[in-house]
């Protein structure tokens, strides 16, 4: 446990470690200056271990990497925390019923702990409705509150790629023309070439 003081001298050496001598070469090699002010914020908050033992870990994207298709998809581990999902040492279980194999699906989120479930896809599609794409989520749920450890832009194949693409011009979203832009980038990869038999 922390106390207020030693809270205060982390913040104050965060601050002026932007005035070190590294950070002010750093601003030179991009040609900048540091302002004449303090310019860099602290976060403070709560620790919450991806380890922890008694947690439920979860990895999700807000949609599925290879199809495109929205909602939840994921993993997720009971009594483990996020990295133990991520770290593949453990054999994490789908996070919905659609995922799992046929007879496994008590194993799910969904099944097990609908409550939870249904705050982890509520979370997650708000938050691709803020950052505007999709993305991927480490979570850990944690004596009783769901705390949100990571979040990265999802990494789409191409046929999902085209997928958000053609929802986006179905939604009549304004990020339409950015996703066909970044289509282009892999439109040779959905194109698929046979060559006649020899």
């Amino acid at each position: 446990q922390w106390g207020h003081a030693q809270i205060l001298s982390g913040i104050a050496r965060v601050v002026a470690s932007a005035d070190a001598k590294s950070a002010r070469d750093q601003l030179r090699a991009q040609d900048r200056e540091a302002p004449p002010e303090p310019w860099c914020a602290v976060l403070v908050q709560a620790f919450v271990s991806a380890t922890a033992g008694d947690a439920v870990g979860a990895v999700v994207c807000t949609r599925n990497p290879t199809t495109g298709e929205p909602g939840a998809f994921g993993e997720y581990l009971a009594h483990e925390g996020a990295q133990a999902v991520v770290s593949g040492r453990a054999n994490p279980r789908p996070l919905t019923l659609a995922s799992a194999r046929r007879g496994r699906e008590d194993d799910t989120l969904e099944r097990a702990e609908p409550a939870l479930f249904a705050e982890i896809v509520a979370l997650s599609a708000r938050l691709e409705r803020a950052f505007g794409e999709p993305l991927e989520l480490e979570l850990v749920h944690d004596a009783g509150t769901l705390w949100l450890l990571q979040v990265r832009p999802l990494v789409l194949a191409p046929r999902a790629q085209a997928r958000l693409a053609l929802d986006a011009i179905e939604a009549d979203s304004p990020a339409y023309p950015a996703l066909l832009r970044r289509l282009l980038d892999v439109l040779p990869s959905l194109v698929e070439s046979r060559l006649p038999p020899p």
